[in-house]
């Protein structure tokens, strides 16, 4: 009967040992490069295995980021898109062409 040791067993001629170094020293580099982001990712994993993914405070945070994440796509596009149209043809918007040229020599006639 062979009595139990602390070491991990040894795979003699595979490749598996060294995968599992060389993830392991990747991973705990990660975690001495950016350990904040580490530490955020653990804490979300922990959140989301404890069940956290269906509570209100969840849905709220979920709901706030998306708000923020809409404002932030939406309005510089907004804003980008009436500049473009101001900008255009001193001033008048590029959507009807036909009605810009009749509007723009009426006004300079």
């Amino acid at each position: 009967m062979s009595t139990p040791t602390n070491e991990p067993p040894s795979f003699q001629g595979e490749a598996l040992p060294d995968l599992s170094d060389g993830l392991i020293a990747r991973l705990f580099a990660e975690i001495r490069r950016r350990p904040v982001r580490s530490l955020l990712i653990a804490a979300g994993t922990g959140y989301l295995s404890g069940g956290g993914l269906s509570t209100r405070v969840t849905a709220r945070v979920l709901g706030t980021g998306v708000q923020t994440a809409l404002r932030l796509a939406i309005v510089p596009l907004f804003i980008d898109a009436v500049e473009r149209a101001l900008s255009n043809r001193g001033g008048l918007p590029a959507l009807l062409p036909s009605t810009n040229n009749r509007i723009h020599k009426e006004m300079h006639s």
